[in-house]
């Protein structure tokens, strides 16, 4: 019989799923408006720019900002809002200190 736990050992952990904690949203993101959207949109984003990172490695891969970095306009565009989220709202600081840490990230993961 096999071990699992050796089993796993030769795996790559991108190569399976993980039952991982569902995220909890911060307390400014929120369903009653765009919100909500907004963040989980950051996050799906997140996601599809760190697996672009992660399977391209010579650095012409890098000359199109938009293939490694979240811009504003992809997060409301994918939340299906307006450029305004990112205006004057009450969850408009957290919003884009959300982007800013993400972009960090990936800026870090390069």
């Amino acid at each position: 019989m096999i071990d699992d736990d050796n089993f796993r050992d030769f795996l790559d952990p991108d190569d399976f799923e993980t039952a991982q904690p569902e995220e909890v949203r911060p307390q400014w993101a929120t369903d009653k408006n765009s919100s909500g959207a907004a963040y989980d949109a950051i996050q799906k984003l997140y996601t599809s720019k760190l697996r672009y990172i992660r399977n391209h490695t010579k650095k012409s891969d890098y000359k199109v900002k938009s293939n490694y970095q979240i811009f504003a306009k992809d997060v409301y565009v994918m939340a299906g809002a307006t450029s305004t989220i990112f205006d004057n709202k009450s969850y408009t600081k957290g919003l884009k200190d959300e982007l800013d840490a993400k972009n960090e990230a990936l800026e870090t993961a390069m």
